[in-house]
């Protein structure tokens, strides 16, 4: 009986022999297979990596590179480093390169961050990983009085200087083109000054000739469509850019060009500025007032700043001039149109041809979205058929000359995007190309020899009788820019 069942128990035995070999068996199968993904794994990790005359890169060194990306990856989603979209890559290179060397005194061991400022940012987001939050408060205190830091806007370049012994060491923001808020840490505290951007200047002279748009005539010149648009500034109540420029038309514009370590950074100054619009020569000579800004005057010393500008758009088209016949475009009787029709894209925006107070901002009827404005001297302005109204424009709200009060549309009775711009002078509609718009004060007496002297000095160079490469700023009283 003993024997029967020690038999069994030892019949037993093999079965759970086996079943420890198999379990056993697994383990090893699978530490091999582990191990030979890990050696395919590390064969495709080299094959991917940098490779020298030696062969792969060290690896401690291509895991730092990682770490790095990484890094910077973190730092955009924490917000300490702005996120750039890529249809502004060129423009925010363009921008960053403003700083092409540390300030002076940058050492080895410093950090310099050249930056811009994205949608959300704030002084405080910007400085904080490099201040305290107590410090940050200095530093507020130290900008009160010469420019707030909380008014730092989007799109505007800055560039920090830090050190991890010292901290923040400078901050630099570019409040314009031309002036910077400088902060810098001098004997343990922050100390803020406004300075002008140093710039290298040289003058140039730019001529053109129309032959199918100013842009493109510009282009073909080697400038940019800022030109342009400053030109159309500056004789924005002699000229209507939209109406009046014809084919053959010449320009001559004197500019400052600004450079910075022998690259172009943007236009300065435009000393003076000559038009030949069919016929007819305008000219426009920069000069300084007391007010400070940027002031034009024709030849005889005339300002060419008029309270009505010409046109309420910037280089669009014209599709229907003022006449007091016309067939309408979707009710096919004659009736007068007593305005200008501006075909633009719906979006374009629209400003006040004068200062003013707007005595209308909402629905006209056949006019859609429609804004009038009251004027000195019996003048109202209107802008009819718009998509939308500018922030804060309604009723009762004072506008100045050239700002935003609307966006073109194709609202009420319209056959398309459009502005439908008129003016009543004493409640009577007039011809906006035609308005008697007056002059702001001329060149003062006391000033007209100062005047003289300047504007013969700015032809010299337009006719080609002084060498651009001679200039220096100091050479003309340029006033406030």
């Amino acid at each position: 009986m003993d024997c029967v069942t020690l038999g069994r128990r030892g019949a037993k035995l093999p079965l759970w022999f086996g079943i420890l070999i198999l379990v056993v068996c697994a383990v090893l199968m699978m530490g091999m297979q582990a191990a030979s993904a890990g050696d395919a794994w590390n064969v495709e990790y080299q094959q991917d990596g940098e490779q020298t005359e030696n062969g792969p890169v060290d690896t401690a060194e291509s895991d730092e590179g990682g770490a790095d990306e990484n890094a910077v990856e973190d730092a955009v989603e924490e917000g300490i480093v702005p996120s750039v979209p890529d249809e502004s890559e060129e423009y925010i290179q363009e921008e960053l390169e403003m700083f092409p060397t540390p300030e002076n005194g940058g050492q080895v061991s410093d950090v310099v961050i050249d930056g811009i400022v994205r949608r959300g940012d704030t002084a405080e987001s910007i400085l904080l990983p490099h201040v305290s939050r107590n410090v940050f408060a200095e530093i507020l205190a130290a900008t009160k009085k010469v420019y707030k830091i909380d008014r730092i806007r989007e799109n505007h370049v800055y560039q920090i200087i830090a050190s991890e012994k010292e901290g923040l060491k400078s901050f630099e923001y570019h409040i314009d083109r031309s002036n910077r808020l400088m902060i810098r840490l001098k004997d343990g505290k922050y100390v803020a000054s406004m300075e002008p951007i140093p710039y290298d200047y040289k003058l140039a002279v730019v001529e053109g000739t129309i032959k199918s748009s100013l842009f493109l005539s510009l282009m073909n010149s080697g400038e940019g469509d800022e030109l342009g648009i400053r030109m159309a500034k500056i004789f924005g109540s002699e000229i209507n850019f939209i109406r009046d420029i014809r084919e053959g038309d010449t320009y001559t514009i004197v500019v400052e060009k600004r450079y910075r370590e022998g690259d172009f950074r943007n236009y300065g100054r435009i000393l003076g500025v000559r038009f030949k619009n069919n016929g007819k020569v305008y000219e426009g000579i920069l000069f300084p007032q007391p007010a400070g800004g940027e002031h034009y005057f024709n030849a005889k010393g005339q300002s060419l700043h008029k309270t009505i500008l010409k046109s309420p758009l910037s280089f669009t088209r014209v599709t229907s001039g003022y006449t007091l016949k016309r067939r309408h475009p979707i009710y096919r009787d004659m009736r007068p149109h007593q305005g200008i029709d501006y075909g633009a894209p719906v979006g374009t925006p629209v400003k006040a041809v004068g200062d003013g107070v707007v005595t209308s901002a909402g629905w006209g009827k056949g006019f859609g979205n429609m804004v009038v404005i009251k004027h000195a001297g019996g003048l109202e302005s209107m802008y009819s058929h718009l998509s939308r109204f500018a922030k804060g424009i309604k009723k009762g709200k004072r506008v100045r000359q050239g700002q935003l009060i609307a966006y073109v549309g194709s609202t009420g009775v319209s056959t398309g995007p459009h502005l439908d711009f008129r003016i009543r002078q004493n409640g009577k509609y007039v011809n906006p190309a035609k308005v008697a718009s007056p002059r702001h004060d001329p060149i003062s007496r006391k000033n007209r020899a100062a005047f003289k002297a300047q504007r013969e000095f700015v032809v010299e160079i337009m006719e080609g009788r002084f060498d651009p490469a001679n200039y220096k700023p100091g050479m003309v009283r340029l006033g406030a820019y």
